[in-house]
């Protein structure tokens, strides 16, 4: 059970990371405030996913 809450936790963060990546990225090209509010708002919505896995499996 500990290595399934490590792996849920690790791709949560990879996805979070990507994510970040992604939006720096279009931010630099584009450098819209619009893009950067929807892109932290992904991160929080991926960060929260993970959360709710890590307690389904708490369980």
């Amino acid at each position: 059970m500990n290595t399934k809450r490590i792996l849920y936790g690790l791709t949560g963060a990879l996805i979070a990371a990507a994510l970040v990546v992604l939006i720096a990225a279009v931010s630099v090209s584009s450098q819209r405030g619009v893009l950067i509010a929807l892109g932290s708002s992904l991160v929080i919505v991926g960060l929260s996913t993970s959360i709710a896995f890590r307690r389904v499996h708490d369980g």
